[in-house]
């Protein structure tokens, strides 16, 4: 392996490494940040994932959570709760919320999924360009 190869690597490790923690860092202070305890309760959800799970999760929880916020999958619950995920509490939260609160959920769920799709995407691209 060249040199250069082997400093792309080692760096690529690292931004792989690293950037969820990041990313699950920001979305904890966005989760703060939010009035409607279910909105924050998708944020933090999300957050926990990603620290627990890495790149790889950036765009599966979001479609996880967005199943369990239609009702679409009622054992999505029991098949991802662990790792300190306690989605039986969003379950419960979704099933007594109206019905604008269940769409701000999903909204801010879906801006998630995209934000974190592009996130992805872009950490891709810079370490396959480095290799270039």
């Amino acid at each position: 392996m060249s040199e250069k190869n082997e400093v792309m690597e080692a760096i690529g490790d690292a931004v792989a490494e690293r950037v969820p923690q990041i990313v699950a860092d920001a979305l904890a202070a966005l989760a703060d940040k939010q009035e409607d305890p279910l909105v924050a309760s998708v944020v933090e959800i999300t957050a926990a994932f990603v620290a627990a799970n890495g790149a790889e999760a950036f765009q599966h929880v979001t479609d996880m959570l967005q199943k369990i916020i239609d009702g679409d999958d009622p054992l999505a619950v029991f098949r991802y709760e662990g790792d300190g995920l306690f989605l039986s509490d969003l379950v419960d939260a979704l099933q007594s919320a109206e019905s604008g609160r269940r769409k701000r959920a999903s909204r801010m769920n879906r801006a998630l999924g995209i934000a974190l799709k592009d996130i992805g995407k872009v950490v891709s691209e810079a370490v396959i360009a480095a290799f270039a």
